[in-house]
């Protein structure tokens, strides 16, 4: 017998590695076996993660669990008509084995039905009606707008590993195609997660009530869970003791399964990525040891400490700088290049000109402890940490929802926002980048590169760290005549690429000079902790050097910042066109937010 009941919607999505995956929505039969993948997906995610489900302990009880699925799964429980049951799956035309992405439950409930008699034993399930009863009192569609009959939300789930694709807000649409189909002009429920709040807000769905989750903690059926008062403490903890391998326990289960930065860099789907973690979590600061404060039972119990959550920090001196850490794993090196794109893109070291300072490595809380203040505790002791080292600012890119609203209670200041769409953007930009340098480097390609490195001289003639570098790519007029333009995929870079061309036409050294052969310039750099050293004007120098090699007359390049411009001068080369950033603003429909008075084609002349 087909499992399928009817189908409500296809759609396709892309996923960040460009794949493309064909979906639809169905309707299922409670006696079908995908009703049993429905459930422990329900299980495994749903209740585990879902705020009201947390406050009433049901993750922690085998009773309640048993007791909630046979709530969601009973047709005699709920109403006299069974639920009804949306899951999204591939498109593949199987529906026999039809693989859960997300779900959708809803139960028709009637004016004239009697409430259900729930047979429920367990204190945490009564403990979620009695939630569940109270909101109900506070706000309940089918009241304000005289509905009957009326779909009952049951919840709404998509598995981690397919979220952020619009699943959530298809299943959201298909909710409104069932109401319309019934003639249910409102559909309405309790939207708990960020996640579902921005997938309805994409869907059209407005907010009629609106409850701060402090607020509701004041009420008796929220406050400490079940009731009871826990008397905890916060502690700092020496590396090594015992109790950091059970910090280290909840680092990994919990912080770096969940945290966004580590899932972009898929450091959990990796066992090498997540045996290098401790490697990262300890000796990122070298000589430094890191700050590790854990959340407890005050109980008076120093040998058996259980932790409900943790802050990891590490100090950092602008005389020491931290070394570099060789991670084996693609997944580290990955999570290494966002942590330092976030750091290039806001730095509070760099902005308050602290030495030392504290970096975050990550703030956690056990699931089952979490909505009790713990989290907004642990800010308060980085503080604290910070006043007696007269530290007099604490920062951290805060990328979880739980966390934002922690630290507000606490006080903290938003000074960066980014949207994750547009870090998205830039990862996409930076992969193509990638790309196009790979295809350089690529002796196929045709191109040839000279690529000058600076670094540390050990005297082994192995290169351990770039400390800065030089990209030139050598041209012939005759390659510039045939040469097709790139198109990227990233908008930005197919920006960056037409502002290169229209700066070329206002002056190009290859035109200028009558040049046959000829280096375009491709950047140098120089890490910031080596700059003021004479190192870029050093690898300007080897440039000279290189066009000498070549028997290349003049090479130039438009110098946009003001070392680079500095270190040029020094060098001895000249200003040949300068413009000024504000009428390249107007030119280009462009921001430039860290500038020089002017952006300088400077040139070099080399004794041939």
């Amino acid at each position: 017998m087909s499992v399928v009941l009817k189908e409500w919607s296809k759609f396709s999505v892309t996923r960040k590695d460009g794949s493309v995956l064909k979906l639809r929505t169905v309707q299922i039969h409670l006696d079908s076996i995908v009703m049993d993948n429905v459930l422990q997906c329900y299980l495994q995610y749903f209740m585990v993660e879902e705020t009201n489900y947390i406050a009433a302990r049901i993750p922690e009880s085998e009773e309640a669990m048993e007791e909630v699925a046979e709530f969601v799964r009973n047709r005699s429980v709920l109403t006299d008509d069974e639920p009804h049951v949306v899951v999204c799956c591939f498109d593949n035309g199987d529906d026999e084995n039809i693989e859960v992405l997300g779900a959708s439950i809803m139960a028709l409930v009637r004016k004239d039905n009697p409430p259900p008699q729930l047979q429920l034993k367990s204190k945490e399930s009564l403990k979620l009606m009695e939630i569940m009863g109270s909101l109900m009192e506070i706000y309940d569609e089918m009241k304000v707008f005289n509905l009957d009959p009326c779909f009952s939300d049951r919840g709404l789930v998509v598995c981690p590993e397919y979220r952020g694709l619009g699943i959530a807000q298809e299943l959201l649409k298909v909710r409104r195609l069932m109401c319309k189909e019934y003639g249910i002009p409102i559909n309405g429920a309790w939207m708990t997660s960020y996640g579902t709040q921005k997938a309805a807000e994409r869907d059209g769905w407005e907010t009629v009530c609106e409850l701060k989750y402090e607020d509701l903690e004041k009420k008796a059926y929220m406050t400490k869970k079940d009731g009871s008062v826990l008397n905890l403490r916060t502690v700092e903890l020496p590396l090594d003791a015992s109790v950091m391998e059970t910090v280290l326990q909840c680092y990994l289960q919990y912080f770096v399964l969940e945290e966004n930065t580590f899932i972009a860099a898929k450091v959990p789907e990796s066992e090498e990525a997540m045996e290098e973690i401790t490697d990262f979590v300890l000796n990122s600061a070298g000589e430094e040891k890191p700050q590790v404060i854990v959340c407890c039972y005050d109980n008076g119990d120093d040998e058996n400490i259980e932790v409900l959550g943790t802050s990891i920090m590490t100090l950092v001196r602008k005389s020491e700088p931290p070394p570099k850490l060789i991670f084996k794993s693609k997944e580290m090196q990955k999570l290494m290049e966002i942590v330092d794109g976030l750091s290039q893109i806001y730095d509070e070291v760099k902005v308050f000109d602290l030495d030392p300072c504290f970096s975050d490595r990550g703030l956690v809380v056990c699931p089952e402890y979490r909505g009790l203040g713990i989290a907004q505790e642990l800010l308060k002791v980085r503080r604290l940490i910070c006043k007696e080292y007269g530290i007099p600012i604490n920062g951290a890119w805060m990328t979880s929802y739980g966390t934002q609203k922690a630290a507000e209670r606490d006080g903290w200041e938003t000074v960066c926002e980014l949207k994750y769409e547009d870090l998205e953007k830039n990862e996409e930009a930076m992969q193509e980048l990638r790309a196009a340098f790979d295809y350089g480097m690529d002796p196929s390609s045709q191109q040839k590169i000279e690529f000058s490195i600076c670094c540390l001289d050990t005297g082994d003639d192995q290169i351990h760290d770039v400390i800065g570098g030089s990209i030139l790519i050598y041209k012939t007029k005759a390659d510039a005549e045939k040469e097709e333009k790139h198109v990227f995929n990233a908008a930005a870079l197919n920006k960056v690429s037409q502002m290169a061309e229209d700066l070329a036409e206002i002056y190009d050294d290859m035109r200028a000079f009558n040049l046959d052969r000829y280096f375009i310039c491709r950047g140098v750099f120089v890490c910031p902790e080596y700059r003021g050293l004479g190192i870029a004007q050093e690898l300007l120098r080897i440039r000279r050097l290189i066009c000498k090699e070549y028997g290349i007359p003049i090479t130039g390049a438009w110098m946009t910042s003001p070392g680079t411009q500095k270190a040029a001068e020094r060098d001895g080369w000249e200003t040949v066109c300068e413009l000024k950033f504000s009428d390249l603003e107007k030119k280009f429909n462009v921001t430039y937010e860290k500038f020089p008075p002017t952006n300088k084609f400077m040139i070099a002349r080399v004794e041939i």
